[in-house]
């Protein structure tokens, strides 16, 4: 079977060579295909298909996916923020990703709410006796008993390890629930603890935590993303795509293309609470909403704007009358019309027109880095995985264009024509799955014959004698955990 020339970080570019060090030594970007780049003059241009009005635009219809709930495309989001935090990643500034930073850890470590901990991060942690080894965590700004917020300072900035994790309610709402959810396991350790000795009891709680939500992305985020049997095969076969023959990387081919599917799973509006209904963006907005229907930027919320959960996840009980969904969106080239015209608050006044779409945004930041057309990555993985790339028809299917396409424009493409959008398709699933599962430790091919991994150990990599199974409380049973599990064990609402 053919395997993948390139290893670790790919071209020798600036920023590459073997005597530069990085601190963490984990935050470099690279490259996991040594292709030629996309050539702009060979593609229809980021205006022609990200614009309002052009092939990506979704308008404001609700194009339900019935396999994967609402709550999969934010917690791949917050996922995301887990994994990576690039803060040259400006396209007026650095662009060559062999230069790139990630200051965020690729390890699915939770340093997004954690830190560097009690000690390198003590303003995330509550300093009061009685509430040690336990995360900060913030209240209504109209009902100070109510802890359903973001920590904050007296100016309203989140006091959190990430702060895109405040640009969303959803997001932040889910930042809050795993800030309760360490929380509870503190006091109930004793009830949780797995038996790993030598450790604080902070580190204990932090292990369950992190090692738990490992298992959500293992066992519910990437199956239903991917598809089950793709986790498999992955497992069983070994990583082919991925060679980490070293120090983990960010792929810019995963970071800037394939983990961007989430962005086609974006509803125009949910069903918040009870109460509350939410579009993505509403025109104006400055303070708290005091009206039933708000937005979904983030900030100080009010006590009736926090996230009821049952519309996001199918927890056995009657959705609000507010929701007007409890699913994502298909994963397909059509994005929510709203994410094509970004207000004021998210791209200043002033600036170019194409700056305001999300799509365009992307469809640039892809040609700048120099990724490789989708064709050329979907002939390349498609001759390891034994698929076939899809032809210059099925790509422009419903469109005046032809040519070379934006990677991805085609992973997006491949998934609505291969699975009518309800997950990745297999060259998309592979990438996105490959990755993940690599930064959580999961094996190569021939890794046996490799030296041992230097990443930090993940319920996955750490050598037992039986496979790690949950221990947090689940009305599925014993060694089991979901998301219905995790909102209930939190104590938000979900009901």
């Amino acid at each position: 079977m053919a395997m993948n020339p390139v290893s670790g970080h790919g071209q020798q570019q600036r920023g590459e060579q073997q005597d530069v060090q990085l601190a963490p030594p984990q935050s470099r970007y690279g490259r996991m295909f040594q292709l030629p780049a996309l050539r702009a003059d060979d593609a229809p241009a980021p205006t022609d298909l990200g614009m309002p009005g052009g092939p990506m635009d979704g308008g404001l219809i609700h194009r339900d996916n019935p396999n994967i709930p609402a709550v999969i495309t934010y917690f791949g989001q917050f996922v995301d923020h887990d994994m990576t935090l690039d803060l040259t990643s400006s396209l007026e500034r650095q662009n060559d990703p062999a230069a790139l930073v990630n200051f965020r850890t690729p390890g699915l470590d939770l340093d997004s709410l954690y830190g560097m901990g009690p000690t390198g991060s003590p303003h995330l942690y509550d300093q009061r006796a009685s509430r040690a080894n336990k995360l900060l965590i913030g209240t209504a700004i109209d009902d100070m008993e109510r802890e359903v917020d973001l920590p904050r300072n007296a100016q309203g900035v989140a006091l959190i390890g990430d702060p895109r994790n405040d640009e969303n309610l959803i997001v932040a709402q889910l930042h809050v629930t795993f800030i309760k959810l360490h929380n509870v396991v503190v006091d109930r350790l004793k009830e949780f603890d797995d038996g790993v000795e030598d450790a604080s009891d902070f580190e204990k709680a932090q292990r369950l935590v992190r090692w738990h939500y490992q298992w959500l992305i293992v066992k519910h985020f990437l199956p239903a993303i991917i598809g089950p049997e793709l986790v498999q095969t992955i497992f069983r076969e070994g990583r082919q795509l991925y060679r980490t023959p070293g120090i983990p990387y960010m792929p810019v081919e995963f970071s800037a293309a394939a983990y961007r599917f989430g962005h086609s799973m974006v509803q125009p509006g949910y069903g918040i609470n009870d109460q509350l209904g939410a579009v993505l963006f509403a025109s104006g907005r400055g303070q708290p909403s005091q009206s039933p229907l708000r937005d979904l930027r983030g900030g100080m919320i009010r006590s009736g704007e926090a996230v009821n959960w049952k519309n996001f996840v199918d927890a056995g009980v009657a959705r609000s009358h507010t929701s007007v969904t409890v699913q994502s969106s298909r994963i397909d080239t059509k994005l929510s019309g709203p994410l094509l015209r970004l207000p004021n608050s998210i791209v200043p006044a002033g600036g170019a027109a194409e700056r305001r779409s999300l799509a365009v945004r992307n469809l640039i930041r892809g040609l700048a880095l120099g990724l490789p057309s989708g064709q050329a990555v979907g002939k390349y993985v498609g001759d390891i995985i034994n698929e076939a790339p899809l032809s210059p028809d099925q790509i422009w299917s419903g469109t005046a264009f032809r040519g070379e396409a934006p990677l991805w424009y085609y992973l997006l493409k491949e998934a609505e024509l291969k699975t009518g959008g309800r997950r990745l398709g297999p060259v998309g699933g592979r990438i996105v799955g490959e990755v993940i599962l690599g930064l959580l430790g999961a094996a190569e091919a021939g890794a046996e014959d490799r030296p041992e991994d230097p990443r930090p150990l993940t319920y996955l990599s750490e050598p037992r004698a039986e496979p790690w199974l949950p221990t947090f409380t689940s009305r599925l049973g014993k060694g089991k955990f979901d998301f219905v599990d995790l909102f209930r064990l939190a104590g938000v609402d979900i009901g």
